[in-house]
């Protein structure tokens, strides 16, 4: 993918903060640079499906996933700062576990698009994401595609079909749900912007932080003859416009999810998503007993807040330990993936809070152990202590695969016993393994090294 920031750079993109050029681009050079990146892309992306060659096998399903539209920060909140904190924990996400994290861009097919604002716009959300996991994306972890795929004669009627039901799935929600949101316009002399103003409001499992904000640049057509707005400026709208608003809410997260059958499945790929409307459809389509699809949300929000040494470790840290320590990173990742499955192996729903107290009370005892006896071999070879492992291992391992691997049907409470006896045995394999093959017998090894390194 080097080539691919080669294109990007010739037109003066190289740091995120450049991303915000692409709206002084002249049209034509706008256009070119659309049409350069766009056929890279589905290129390098047509020859990972249907090549052959080195790297272009299928990955590993276990450790490959594919980002939805909210935890990539291409639906939802539109601040800066809000964008680069999903993609600095997504980048981080796939650098700790994925062999292969797919990244859906949102620029369409040259040709295709509504007008030169909807694909400036596109190309400044790609730009974006694209500058800032750029150490990530030239690794080849995270793998940019667009929304287009390209399929034979025997699968196209399956896609059509599958597109087709999963947007009628969508829409059926959107009526369903509709009482539980609420549309209102603002008038430009209140607004906080100054411009007209509409506020999309609902449940937080379809929106971000429960409220959109969209700014239009004139005042629609469509608004009511007769206007009553209230001290803030502010009237309801209701009928056929906030229907059509929810509409094409509801349209973008059936398209992402049509999108994922259509290429991300081909990857072997899991659907990683931070919000459970993006779900819903695979929920619906899964049985119980097979749900690896799809990541538990409460759980990968709690990894978000739970690992703060970690977030300030470079994600270039990360991966240059990773690359150093590949024996010991595929043995963590491994044992991560095995406890998180024994732990969250409920057949009920495990909360954040539950899931927290199921972490501290199995694994935070053994980890305290263990921590003491790296410190004490730390100590002899006058190294750096480990203060705030626990913290940082308890995150990772609630939300690291909650319910994603195969896991062994074990009733909850004897999960979390199972999971306290492995850290157990692995704790007392450290209390006589301070040698240099510690690093070999110890499955949270990796975890230290960047713990170590965060200091």
């Amino acid at each position: 993918m080097q080539a691919l920031f080669e294109i990007i750079e010739r037109y003066g993109f190289i740091g995120v903060q450049d991303a915000e050029k692409v709206y002084d681009l002249p049209a034509a050079e706008l256009k070119k640079l659309h049409n350069e990146t766009f056929t890279y892309i589905y290129d390098c992306q047509n020859k990972r499906v249907w090549g052959t060659g080195a790297g272009l096998a299928k990955p590993n399903d276990t450790f490959s996933f594919h980002a939805s539209a909210s935890i990539r920060a291409a639906s939802g909140c539109s601040a800066l700062s809000c964008r680069l904190q999903k993609l600095d924990f997504l980048g981080r996400y796939a650098a700790l576990y994925a062999n292969e994290l797919t990244l859906p861009l949102a620029m369409s097919t040259p040709g295709t698009e509504d007008g030169i604002e909807e694909g400036r716009d596109a190309l400044n959300l790609d730009l974006v994401s694209l500058l800032f996991l750029r150490p990530v994306v030239t690794t080849g972890i995270i793998v940019p595609v667009v929304m287009r795929s390209w399929h034979c004669i025997h699968e196209r009627e399956w896609i059509r079909d599958v597109s087709s039901l999963i947007h009628d799935f969508s829409q059926f929600t959107a009526r369903t749900v509709h009482p539980e949101f609420t549309v209102r316009y603002q008038i430009p002399e209140k607004s906080p912007s100054g411009k007209p103003t509409i506020y999309l409001d609902g449940p937080e499992e379809y929106i971000e932080h429960a409220g959109l904000v969209r700014v239009v640049e004139r005042t629609p057509r469509w608004l009511p003859k007769r206007q009553r707005f209230d001290k803030e400026g502010m009237m309801e709208i209701r009928g056929m416009h906030k229907r059509h608003m929810l509409e094409h809410l509801f349209r973008g997260i059936a398209n992402n999810m049509t999108f994922y059958f259509a290429y991300g499945l081909k990857r072997r790929a899991r659907y990683l998503s931070d919000m459970h409307g993006e779900t819903e459809f695979l929920d619906w389509v899964t049985e119980r007993d097979d749900k690896e699809m799809t990541a538990k949300t409460d759980a990968l929000a709690e990894l978000q807040h739970c690992v703060p040494v970690l977030a300030d470790l470079p994600i270039a840290t990360i991966l240059r330990i990773r690359n150093e320590e590949q024996g010991a990173f595929d043995a963590y990742r491994d044992a991560v993936t095995k406890m998180s499955g024994q732990i969250l192996a409920s057949a009920k729903p495990v909360t954040k809070k539950a899931a927290r107290e199921m972490l501290r009370d199995a694994i935070e005892p053994e980890l305290k152990r263990m921590n003491r006896e790296i410190r004490t071999y730390r100590k002899v070879r006058r190294s750096q202590t480990i203060g705030g492992a626990v913290s940082i291992a308890a995150g990772v391992l609630l939300g690291a695969y909650a319910g994603l691997p195969p896991i062994v049907a074990t009733p909850l409470v004897a999960g979390a016993g199972v999971v306290g006896g492995h850290l157990a045995r692995k704790a007392a394999e450290a209390t006589c393994s301070h040698g240099p093959e510690f690093k070999q017998k110890n499955d949270l090894y990796f975890l230290l090294r960047l713990t170590n390194e965060a200091q």
